[in-house]
């Protein structure tokens, strides 16, 4: 069975709703986001804000690439790009410890 081609194209401003929605469903039952948040509707809550946020930042540090099915998209940061290592607002108990290890690490 042959794997279907998907055109990939840059994402525009008026998609950035659509996208986070997109972004939101495609990791509301990843492991770590659900470490984070417990809570499924806080989880989800947290990842609109977040996802929205980063879909926010493009520019010419920053480009993001959709499908044109408008079912899959791609962040792409410089390897510049400072890592946010706070964790977000609301993550579980751990989730401190976790971002310091992470910052450490960078």
């Amino acid at each position: 069975m042959k794997t279907p081609v998907r055109k990939i194209q840059p994402a525009r401003d008026t998609d950035y709703a659509m996208l986070t929605a997109v972004l939101v469903s495609a990791f509301d039952d990843d492991p770590l986001a659900i470490w984070l948040y417990p809570d499924q509707l806080e989880r989800r809550k947290n990842h609109a804000f977040f996802f929205s946020e980063s879909l926010g930042e493009s520019n010419h540090e920053t480009l993001i690439d959709m499908t044109e099915t408008n079912d899959a998209v791609a962040i792409w940061r410089h390897v510049d790009h400072p890592i946010k290592n706070a964790p977000p607002p609301g993550a579980c108990a751990g989730a401190p410890e976790f971002f310091a290890k992470i910052a450490e690490s960078s």
